[in-house]
């Protein structure tokens, strides 16, 4: 099976053009890595925690507002988180398994 991985340079939702293009992302099945830059979207989270088979994910200069792990603490297949600018909060809260 052939691993896909996807590269997305300022993603925006709010005027349309991104939300036909994360629903065209959430039908790739075997997409497994994905790099977002410069989304500053909170939005956004929402969108990636439909991507189950991701094994690698990485937020650049995305400045979310909200911590991101709660929300992607369902990615089970995540094995590699990279976050470079892409929090401004002070904290992050991992959620570890019961």
């Amino acid at each position: 099976m052939k691993k896909l991985r996807l590269g997305i340079v300022k993603l925006r939702t709010e005027n349309g053009n991104g939300n036909a293009l994360c629903y065209a992302v959430e039908k790739m099945k075997h997409l497994w890595s994905l790099k977002v830059r410069s989304a500053e979207e909170n939005e956004i989270l929402d969108w990636i925690r439909k991507l189950n088979n991701l094994a690698k994910l990485s937020l650049i200069s995305s400045r979310l507002a909200g911590d991101p792990l709660p929300l992607l603490h369902v990615l089970n297949n995540l094995a590699t988180l990279k976050m470079d600018k892409a929090y401004e909060g002070e904290r992050l809260n991992w959620i570890p398994e019961a």
